[in-house]
């Protein structure tokens, strides 16, 4: 109970400013509410398929190894689920970004959501986009605190985010109406990571053995490479996406038609994307990536 609460504060105060945006929404234009949550339901899968799915199976583990005293598998783990969450939520991150109006076309643009709607969808979907990128690290920040049965920090951090979103709310929403909510909401997420990566790093080990387990030149060197070929990997996938666009005659069979359409210029960029991502990675020789190959050509094997 005293560890939830400070956890049920963080959601609290969280709640009110989810109530507050939600409210500001229904007065920053007529599509406003729903760009926003239809946005949010694309970012939300980013961050559950990669960032909540790597930290919560590494809580267990973390867990275990700061209850057994045993920091330098503490370290160890939590290097290896940031550098896990770099190689998949960077991709996944610039790649929604230059594929966001194909997606935001097959998933939305059809029914009683006209372009019009569908414009602001887009501009909030990229808006929010950097937000989500820190916001999965974010994650795995916060549950290696809890994994140190310490819930008041990231709760506190976390107050004090809702305090930044607040007062970029405020200022931007009459200028630029919903986009000025959803920076608001980025900004909350930014503020959050930067702050918890500095508070983590007072705990950090330097020059200890823990230290070289965590081993942070390798976190930044994954970084660094998963990076440089998401650029690269976007910069093909987007001009795919363009060339496909504009070429690609319209598909008869009405909205099936347009359906299959719009699905070949989402999907044939991202699978041509995938692959050069996953062949850069493997050319630089990233761990990570090297590991998954290597799980899924056991699992394959035993299939």
């Amino acid at each position: 109970g005293l560890l939830y609460l400070p956890i049920f504060v963080g959601l609290f105060a969280n709640t009110i400013a989810l109530t507050v945006d939600r409210n500001l929404a229904w007065g920053a234009g007529e599509f406003a509410p729903a760009a926003m949550r239809y946005a949010t339901t694309l970012n939300q899968m980013v961050l559950g398929l990669v960032a909540a799915a790597i930290s919560l199976a590494s809580l267990p583990a973390l867990s275990r190894h700061f209850a057994a005293g045993d920091e330098e598998s503490y370290w160890a783990t939590l290097s290896n689920g940031i550098r896990m969450i770099t190689v998949l939520v960077v991709p996944a991150t610039l790649g929604l970004a230059v594929l966001s109006w194909p997606a935001v076309r097959l998933l939305f643009e059809h029914g009683a959501t006209g372009r019009d709607a569908a414009i602001q969808i887009l501009i909030a979907l990229l808006i929010y986009l950097p937000g989500t990128l820190f916001a999965a690290f974010d994650q795995a920040l916060i549950f290696a605190y809890y994994a140190r049965q310490n819930t008041k920090t990231p709760q506190i951090v976390g107050v004090l985010a809702v305090g930044v979103y607040f007062v970029f709310a405020l200022a931007l929403v009459d200028r630029f109406e919903m986009a000025g909510l959803v920076a608001a909401n980025s900004a909350q997420f930014i503020f959050h990571t930067i702050v918890m990566v500095v508070l983590l790093r007072k705990l950090f080990p330097s020059g200890t053995e823990a230290a070289r387990r965590f081993d942070a030149a390798r976190v930044v060197r994954t970084i660094k490479v998963s990076t440089l070929v998401s650029v690269f990997m976007a910069a093909i996938s987007g001009g795919i996406a363009y060339l496909l666009a504009v070429g690609l005659p319209e598909l008869p069979g009405g909205s099936v038609g347009y359906l299959l359409r719009e699905a070949l210029i989402l999907s044939l960029p991202a699978g041509a994307g995938a692959v050069l991502y996953v062949a850069g990675l493997l050319h630089f020789r990233v761990p990570e990536m090297e590991l998954i190959q290597q799980r899924v050509m056991a699992r394959l094997g035993r299939s």
